[in-house]
């Protein structure tokens, strides 16, 4: 076998080295997702979704991570929510926050959750209206804003009471870049019920 041929089938297995590795990566990927999205958009009990974030982002206290609470705060120009950051259960480690929004740090995927705590003690005439909860990204290769997983839901619904109360989950992995920024908007405002840092949430992990 000549310098040359050694030469290409070398090249021919770092190649296959590479798919390979690069397969087992998006699988251990998919299986994440999986996991994650499961955990959190089927639990129904509050206290059990906090503690099984808090269980994920300790498990590694090298990886970035973050977890902001719901506040009764605005930012001036913003119509994004804004969060409380670095009090009771919120936290931040290599991950900033700005105005609302979490800013990556460091490039990787990452899981993004939110929990936000809806409600309305005098539906009157709003009876079955209509609400979205959107989680958006920003970053230097896209300036405007990019949808990145929403949740449509109906209020006031039903016929005995006009009183309703409901949660929105969102949560999902996605690819970021250094310094981009991850916010959410909502579209009625009004319907948000701020009572403890295990009601209303947003985060984010690296995994």
């Amino acid at each position: 076998m000549t310098l040359a041929h050694k030469f290409l089938l070398m090249l021919v297995l770092l190649a296959l080295i590479g798919d390979g590795l690069g397969a087992f990566y998006l699988w251990r990927l998919r299986s994440d997702v999986q996991e994650f999205s499961s955990m959190f958009l089927a639990a129904k009990n509050t206290s059990l979704i906090v503690g099984s974030i808090q269980d994920m982002i300790f498990q590694d206290s090298t990886k970035p991570a973050a977890h902001v609470t719901g506040c009764n705060c605005t930012a001036s120009g913003y119509d994004r929510l804004q969060w409380e950051h670095s009090k009771g259960l919120a936290f931040l480690r290599e991950i900033e926050y700005k105005e609302g929004a979490l800013v990556i740090k460091r490039a990787g995927h990452y899981f993004i959750y939110s929990k936000i705590l809806l409600g309305e003690i005098h539906c009157g005439g709003e009876r079955n209206g209509f609400l979205k909860q959107t989680v958006f990204k920003v970053g230097a290769a896209y300036p405007q804003p990019i949808e990145l997983m929403a949740v449509r839901k109906f209020f006031c619904t039903g016929e005995n009471t006009d009183q309703w109360l409901d949660n929105s989950y969102l949560g999902a992995i996605f690819d970021f870049s250094e310094g981009d920024e991850v916010f959410i908007k909502i579209t009625e405002k009004k319907l948000l019920r701020i009572s403890n840092d295990a009601e209303t949430f947003f985060g984010a992990f690296m995994v």
